[in-house]
């Protein structure tokens, strides 16, 4: 997998000394090597989804509140 972020032209012109610089590119570039397994069980899908939540939402946000608006 290859995740790509910003990347810009950097001008010699932004650096102090401007003489020894050169025109650049900074970019920034994640390959990442991974084992991809495939969940299809539902109840299996379903855990996993509330694990994630759980652990990036804290307390922000839960999936009954979901649940709450699709009823």
């Amino acid at each position: 997998m290859v995740f790509n972020s910003h990347n810009s032209y950097i001008s010699p012109s932004w650096y102090k000394n401007k003489d020894y610089n050169v025109p650049t590119w900074n970019y920034c570039t994640i390959l990442a090597k991974v084992r991809i397994h495939k969940i299809t069980e539902k109840e299996n899908i379903k855990a996993l989804l509330e694990e994630q939540v759980v652990y990036f939402e804290k307390k922000n946000w839960s999936m009954d509140s979901l649940l709450d608006a699709l009823m």
